[in-house]
């Protein structure tokens, strides 16, 4: 609330009491997106090396030889991750751009 009340101090309005400012309600969403895009950046880079961490676990104590294993993780597990990360990247840059 103090960020509202902040901005209503420095937009000048005159409405009837009870009524929104749209021009409030505009500069707080302005002011509340702008890390968004770092934030969802973040988070995907955190979710993909998870996934990574996990997968690589995965294949190591489920693997009876490691040279399968590994190169499985090569050819299929990470070509997949990394192309999920590139769609979800993608899709975070749709999402901002509103397309």
């Amino acid at each position: 609330m103090s960020l509202a009340d902040d901005t209503l101090g420095t937009l000048a309005w005159q409405g009837a009491p009870g009524t929104f400012n749209p021009l409030l309600i505009s500069q707080l969403d302005t002011e509340q997106t702008e890390n968004w895009k770092q934030i969802a950046e973040f988070h995907i880079e955190k979710i993909a090396k998870f996934c990574t961490y996990f997968m690589s676990e995965a294949m190591i104590s489920s693997a009876d030889c490691p040279d399968v294993a590994a190169r499985l993780k090569t050819s299929k597990i990470s070509p997949a991750l990394d192309n999920r990360l590139r769609s979800a990247k993608a899709e975070l840059e749709s999402l901002l751009n509103g397309t």
